[in-house]
């Protein structure tokens, strides 16, 4: 289900980059406190980007330009990869086209025309709009968070010192 793969998603790429925020922010701001509030509103910041670079790559992985993707459009398709795109696209699908759809889904031998028709078919049932819908919503969503100055949500620089000195220091 979307739901299903939505936790797949936070669990693959949104908390490793929620981790490395938050730890970095832990670090840089002297604290073992994962709960202080900019450690916080960094991780949720990482992991909102996660989740909105898994489901661009999603989208891309279906409907880019082969040349500038790098490898095959359709290959998540032909290697039966589980993307929300996907489990979206049969969650909406009506009973004939989700029969059609499961036909493709892990088909090494599809031919570009099968691809072409599988990604109409995620147009037409409305999931590859609600993909790149919940996308935009997400990036909107740190990019209204990031008018704010990351200094104010870091602190001072002092506070990215030791005692020692400045971390840039050899």
């Amino acid at each position: 289900t979307p739901d299903e793969l939505t936790t797949m998603l936070r669990n693959k790429t949104a908390l490793l980059l929620r981790f490395s925020a938050e730890s970095g922010a832990m670090i840089g701001l002297r604290t073992d406190d994962p709960e202080e509030p900019r450690v916080k509103r960094l991780g949720h910041l990482a992991e909102a980007a996660g989740l909105a670079f898994q489901l661009r790559d999603d989208v891309l992985g279906m409907f880019a330009d082969e040349k500038k993707l790098g490898k095959p459009v359709g290959s998540d398709l032909r290697r039966g990869k589980r993307t929300f795109l996907f489990a979206l696209g049969l969650h909406r699908m009506s009973d004939k086209d989700r029969a059609q759809f499961l036909q493709y889904l892990g088909n090494a031998s599809l031919t570009a025309a099968d691809c072409a028709q599988a990604g109409k078919m995620l147009r037409d049932c409305g999931a590859l709009a609600e993909t790149e819908k919940l996308r935009t919503a997400l990036l909107s969503s740190i990019s209204h968070d990031l008018r704010t100055p990351l200094a104010s949500i870091l602190g001072s620089a002092t506070s990215l010192t030791t005692s020692e000195g400045n971390f840039d220091e050899p």
